[in-house]
């Protein structure tokens, strides 16, 4: 199985944020010591996800221009049919979350960074079929 992470700090824990991320890092390639396929790391979070055994991952797009980011976890379809992490941000940037979820079917978690507000959504399928953990 693949695996995703996600660090956030609070508001003026910027030295413990950076060793909370390593160590999440870290923590995801297990034993392999392998880096991570994907990785996103800016002043107010840090994101990075392993490949599954058959080569399917949870690739994170950002957007150049915003410093905003979105991974899938699991199969998600857009109603568009384009099922691509970079046309998701796209759409969540434009037309917002609540629109995005709504527009969004399968078993899945999109978890979406937003550089602008520093608020780190996540939607997940109407069942909740992907556990998904956040502490």
């Amino acid at each position: 199985m693949g695996s995703f992470v996600a660090v956030l700090p609070c508001d003026g824990a910027t030295a413990d944020f950076r060793h909370l991320a390593e160590r999440a890092s870290r923590a995801i390639t297990g034993k392999q010591r392998i880096e991570p396929d994907f990785r996103v790391s800016t002043k107010w979070s840090f994101a990075a996800s392993c490949r599954r055994w058959n080569g399917g991952g949870a690739p994170i797009a950002v957007d150049p221009e915003s410093g905003s980011w979105l991974a899938v976890v699991g199969t998600c379809f857009h109603e568009s049919g384009n099922n691509q992490p970079e046309n998701l941000l796209e759409q969540y940037l434009s037309v917002g979350a609540e629109r995005l979820a709504c527009d969004l079917d399968g078993f899945f978690a999109v978890i979406a960074g937003n550089a602008k507000t520093r608020e780190t959504i996540v939607i997940t399928d109407i069942v909740g079929s992907l556990h998904f953990i956040i502490a």
